[in-house]
């Protein structure tokens, strides 16, 4: 008799320790589960697409434009936009200027779109590459961005840019 008690005693614990349980993974669960997911670093092509200011392809549009290229796009939890930018091929021995452009919903922000506005440079080697590493603050409306390098002996001839990275 004493064993069959003891034994439904360690059941009757088993189910409460097992009740808690559940009840702890559902309080829990739901906020972890709304979190929405951090998407990171993303690498995209640097192409000689032309793109207007909000990040969308201007005429003449590349059907598949070739890759000279790319560009690490990543916001911090520390409200700074980093772009590490590689280049491939462009102009030897040439100095590049590179703007970090944020958007909202695909949508320029004002002054983020000033041609040859400057958040850095990027210089060439004898082949044609170069990188550079890019950092700014994180505008607080800003959810996109993309990158654009222009020659600064020829900006309107010689360019590259990247797509528009959601973040």
């Amino acid at each position: 008799m004493k064993a069959l008690l003891a034994r439904a005693s360690v059941q009757a614990m088993a189910a409460i320790l097992m009740v808690g349980a559940v009840g702890i993974t559902a309080e829990l669960g739901t906020p972890i589960a709304s979190a929405a997911p951090a998407k990171g670093a993303q690498k995209v092509r640097l192409t000689p697409q032309n793109r207007d200011c909000n990040g969308d392809p201007v005429a003449p549009i590349l059907p598949n434009p070739s890759d000279h290229g790319f560009a690490n796009i990543h916001p911090t939890g520390s409200g700074t936009l980093i772009a590490n930018v590689v280049l491939k091929g462009g102009t030897p021995n040439t100095t590049y200027n590179i703007r970090l452009i944020q958007t909202f919903n695909g949508t320029a922000i004002p002054g983020e779109c000033v041609f040859l506005d400057s958040d850095g440079t990027l210089v060439t080697d004898e082949f044609g590459d170069g990188s550079a590493n890019i950092q700014e603050s994180l505008l607080p409306s800003a959810n996109d961005a993309f990158v654009v390098l222009n020659n600064l002996a020829a900006p309107t001839t010689d360019f590259f840019t990247t797509e528009e990275v959601e973040f």
